[in-house]
């Protein structure tokens, strides 16, 4: 990383939220040479001396200009660049003849502190010398004028950086603890450093900072701290809670403290609320509420009855065969019947057996009924394919729950519910525990929820095994579809599927003219040319695919020469050779087939969604990708937002189906041969599936049935063995 010293001579463009700048930086020591520089440069101006960290790109319109990743106020001592602040206010004096004037004495009395005080405690002016209240009311007048007109509502802000530089010599962090706290940032950092920049950063990034800023090693907070981290690193393996006892060691070793002081530390963040401690077992709170909530409120509706007379339920599936056009099997009846007549049903099967069917009966069921029907899914990709199958309106659970990003809040909850007579959810395998609590929540007394998932996929990517803890408490109602109809016995994909499921290893036709075929390749390398070939030409000559829209190459891990890394850029080479640079020295290339990979809920492109490069502005320093629904503008700074996608892995391919999956499979895959990544990955193509690699590794994945057992409580919640369950309104 380069660092370069300089002036702030002028800002050209800045986003609304002050998350990306474009900047004039007149470098030192080279002539004042005046450069282009872009980052977030969110609370500092013209004037002001920075010291940039980051790296020199060459843009294709405007040259050479400076990507900076962080910046730190250049000065040597920032108690002297306050004293400069305060000097140019021009605060009145009416001090002592010949002493220190009024700058220099609110620096002296107050140090880093001072905007802070002049800002927001300028009552404590009167504790200086011959300030009284008359006299700190005009210098409080006079800094609000100054301070309005050099950083207007960004004076808080400023602040905010200039302590952090004279603490820990890095005021990058300022941005995002305004962005949490606004005004009361300082305060609340000076006061728990853990509390506030622990929603941020990781506690490794939190502990050199809070020590900086004088925390105690043995501080409570810093325990507290220490022991949520340890609870966050085991909900990322999937766990809901942790032994109690067995966190206090790892806890212990990532706070250097004794274990007494652990064990005494975890205690009390139990009574303080921090954690919760139930019996044996230490949870987040968040997670905590969220199971037991969930457990009360999923019995009280699993409970309630639904009146409706037999006839007009017979009606009712009757007008549902009518508008799908199907006549439905026995179990799919049974489906739409405990659909109608339940408040609660969790609807299941595998490839092939009717489900999609299933949920559009249901869905016209209710619609016959007159209800309002919410369709939503836990990804964008997911809520769209479901909206295409079902004929109605589908949205990701953030967008039924109002989210917002500003807030990290939720606009439906239990006090204001969302405005629905029925709530249908896809792919709920991939929900955790947290998210179904908070859609749980907003779900209105009386209404109806039918929970539509394949328990042999990969579970969700966070905390819990919710769709399983459901289906085995034996408490909810559940409709599981095992038959193969007639139309789908033909395809290999569906039939490979279930025999996956079996333990038994799927048959896969040495010919092309099958809809699931292996290219055997003991060689990775070889295997990686395969992948290659089959993308760039004999799929796309064969079966008339698109090579992005139609095709994708999936893999158990990231790493290695099958791995979506190394198979992203040899596919980049193969399919999109003359592509562009959208940057000097990134990857990405105009053209490229691109995946969304965090939420943006401003644009409306969530983590999964894959689209393609279709131009670049370079006028305007915006790259515009093409998703499924339309052209998404992105600034330099947010191209971390998308990854190249010609390849990705089978977690990531959740929810999603394609026409054609290329999967690459081998021995170098060890770790992750698993049963259930294996028929996630063959369950994810809709018309053709190509398997290359090992068959050795095929059998090994088949074989491998060992689910990694997670903690969780769910379960045992619903069948009343372990904590409280009646915390939740009646259904």
């Amino acid at each position: 990383m380069v660092t370069v010293d300089g002036i702030l001579q002028d800002i050209i463009y800045e986003n609304e939220r002050g998350t990306f700048t474009v900047a004039a930086f007149a470098v030192d020591g080279d002539d004042d040479k005046v450069v282009r520089a872009v980052g977030s440069f969110a609370g500092v101006g013209p004037g002001e001396e920075l010291r940039l960290h980051g790296e020199w790109v060459q843009h294709d319109t405007y040259g050479l200009q400076f990507s900076m990743r962080r910046f730190e106020l250049a000065a040597s001592n920032p108690k002297a660049d306050i004293g400069a602040i305060l000097s140019a206010a021009s605060l009145p004096d009416g001090g002592p003849k010949g002493g220190p004037g009024i700058a220099e004495r609110i620096l002296d009395a107050f140090g880093p502190d001072a905007l802070e005080v002049l800002s927001h405690d300028a009552g404590r002016l009167r504790e200086l010398p011959g300030v009284g209240e008359k006299r700190a009311a005009q210098i409080k007048l006079a800094w609000d004028k100054h301070s309005d007109r050099m950083w207007g509502p960004q004076t808080d802000l400023r602040g905010l950086a200039l302590y952090l530089q004279m603490h820990v010599g890095d005021a990058s962090l300022a941005q995002r603890i305004y962005g949490a706290h606004g005004e009361h940032g300082l305060d609340m950092l000076r006061g728990d450093p853990y509390a506030v920049a622990g929603a941020m950063l990781p506690f490794t990034s939190v502990d050199p900072l809070a020590t900086k800023l004088g925390a105690r090693r043995d501080a409570q907070s810093r325990i507290a701290a220490g022991i949520v981290e340890i609870l966050l690193r085991a909900e990322k393996q999937g766990h809901v809670y942790c032994d109690a006892e067995a966190l206090v060691n790892p806890a212990s070793d990532l706070l250097a403290l004794p274990e007494s002081a652990v064990a005494a530390g975890l205690e009390r963040a139990h009574e303080d609320g921090a954690v919760v401690v139930e019996g044996s077992r230490a949870y987040r709170l968040r997670l905590h509420d969220a199971d037991v909530d969930s457990a009360s409120r999923l019995r009280a509706l699993a409970a309630a009855a639904v009146k409706l007379p037999d006839k007009e339920a017979a009606d009712l599936l009757r007008e549902a065969e009518k508008q799908v056009d199907v006549t439905l099997s026995a179990r799919q009846r049974e489906a739409v019947t405990t659909a109608l007549g339940r408040r609660l049903m969790v609807l299941t099967g595998g490839p092939g057996t009717g489900k999609t069917t299933t949920v559009r009966a249901i869905l016209a069921a209710f619609h016959a009924r007159e209800f309002d029907v919410a369709l939503c899914a836990p990804t964008g990709r997911a809520a769209r394919r479901l909206s295409e199958v079902s004929g109605g309106e589908a949205q990701t659970i953030h967008r039924l729950l109002g989210y917002s990003p500003d807030d990290d809040e939720y606009r439906r909850d239990a006090e204001h519910p969302i405005d629905t007579d029925a709530v249908i959810v896809d792919e709920f395998s991939m929900v955790d525990t947290a998210l179904f609590g908070d859609l749980l929540a907003a779900v209105p007394r009386g209404a109806h929820l039918v929970l539509v998932g394949d328990s042999d996929q990969l579970p969700s990517v966070g905390p819990g095994s919710v769709l399983e803890d459901i289906i085995d408490s034996g408490v909810v109602p559940v409709v599981a579809l095992d038959e193969i109809f007639r139309q789908a016995q033909g395809s290999l994909i569906v039939r490979n599927a279930h025999a996956i499921n079996q333990g038994e290893v799927p048959t896969l036709a040495g010919e092309a003219d099958r809809d699931c075929f292996l290219l055997a390749c003991d060689d990775p390398d070889s295997a990686a040319d395969s992948v290659v070939d089959l993308c760039s030409a004999r799929l796309p000559t064969h079966y008339d695919l698109d090579p992005v829209w139609d095709i994708q190459v999936l893999a158990p891990m990231r790493r290695r020469q099958l791995g979506t890394e190394t198979l992203n850029e040899r596919l980049q080479k193969a399919l999109n050779p003359a592509g562009k640079p959208v940057t000097a020295q990134g990857s990405l290339r105009a053209g490229d087939k691109v995946m969304q990979i965090v939420n943006n809920y401003d644009k409306d492109v969530f983590n999964g969604d894959i689209g393609q490069i279709d131009s670049v502005d370079a006028r305007k320093g915006t790259v515009w990708v093409r998703y499924p629904d339309g052209l998404v503008g992105y600034e330099r700074g947010e191209l971390g937002e998308i990854t190249l996608a010609y390849a990705t892995t089978v977690h990531k391919s959740q929810g999603s189906e394609y026409r054609a999956v290329v999967l690459a499979l081998h021995t170098q895959h060890h770790v992750m041969l698993q049963r259930r990544l294996l028929y996630t990955a063959v369950t994810r193509a809709r018309e053709l599936l190509v398997v290359v690699g090992a068959p050795q590794a095929l059998e090994r994945a088949v074989a491998n049935d060992r689910v990694s057992e997670r903690r969780t409580t769910l379960r045992e919640r619903l069948v009343g063995r372990v904590g409280p369950t009646d915390a939740a309104a009646d259904a």
